[in-house]
């Protein structure tokens, strides 16, 4: 599995332009993420199609990298510990 990281400056409507961007090519965002810092911003998007959200993105003079992505599953083995009252 891949995503796509987007560099945007930290300004309203950045997310919206990535949207539109994909939503012209038809590809939907099965999941996002974003962070921003001072003036600049990322956004990774895992879309259901690699290859149209390039194109989408391209075509609309976003700047982008991929990465791979690893997946694990992890046990929810939450460890109680006993509480320490001697205070």
């Amino acid at each position: 599995m891949r995503d796509l990281v987007i560099h945007v400056t930290h300004r309203p409507g950045e997310i919206a332009r990535v949207a539109n961007a994909m939503a012209r090519k038809d590809v939907n965002i099965k999941a996002i993420a974003g962070m921003g810092m001072n003036n600049q911003g990322i956004i990774r998007v895992i879309p259901d199609d690699n290859e149209a959200a390039r194109s989408a993105l391209t075509d609309a003079n976003i700047r982008f990298e991929e990465s791979e992505l690893v997946r694990a599953l992890l046990e929810n083995k939450a460890e109680r510990k006993p509480c320490d009252t001697s205070g």
